[in-house]
Order: structure tokens, then C-alpha cells, then sequence
């Protein structure tokens, strides 16, 4: 955002948005994880858009897995989110419980 373009990039010698962005991202370790690791993402996201998932890094890596959706904003798992404090209820619940079954399955 404009923080960023007016503070954040001056302060720690980034040109521009790309070349910030590019530096703090996480793509060029995605490599390194060595446990098998879900990632969730919305299509919709806010702050993340579409095209800020590296989806050639993950097809790379034999433990990542990234299931996106097409809405559910920043918090992605949301399905109906609540305020002052209360639990909001969301649709992760059942593609994570699949997901961790197989992971246990194949660890066996």
C-alpha cells in the first residue's frame, strides 16, 4: 500500500512494490520444508491475490500441497465469520481432516 511505497521500500532500499515483495517472499524456500505441509489460499484474497501463489514451486515439492478456493478473503477458511470475539464457523474442517488422514496413512 502507499506505507509501504512511501516508508517501507525508501527505508530498506527496495525500488519498488516487485522488488520488496519479491525479497520478503517465502517461494525460494518453499523447497526446504521436509514434513508435508497444507497450504490454503482464496483466489479473492486481499492481500495475497492470485498471483502470489508460487504454484511452480509447489508442483516441485512432494510435501506441499496448496488448495485454494474461489472466495473467503484474507482468512480464507471463513465460511461465515463473526465479531466481537464469538467463533466463526468455516469450511476447512472437512478437506483438512481428508488431508490429515492421508498424511497419517502414508506416514504408516
Amino acid at each position: 500500500g502507499n506505507y509501504d511505497q512511501y516508508v517501507t521500500f525508501p527505508m530498506f532500499g527496495y525500488e519498488d512494490k516487485h522488488h520488496y515483495y519479491r525479497d520478503i517472499s517465502s517461494r525460494d524456500q518453499l523447497h526446504k520444508i521436509p514434513v508435508p505441509c497444507l497450504f490454503v489460499h482464496s483466489w479473492d484474497d486481499f492481500a495475497l491475490g492470485p498471483d502470489s501463489m508460487p504454484h511452480e514451486e509447489f508442483a516441485k515439492c512432494d510435501n506441499l500441497m496448496l488448495m485454494t478456493s474461489k472466495a473467503g478473503g484474507h482468512c480464507t477458511y471463513f465460511a461465515h465469520g463473526r465479531l466481537f470475539g464469538l467463533l466463526p464457523t468455516g469450511w476447512y474442517r472437512e478437506p483438512l481432516s481428508t488431508y490429515l488422514k492421508f498424511i497419517s496413512e502414508e506416514i504408516k
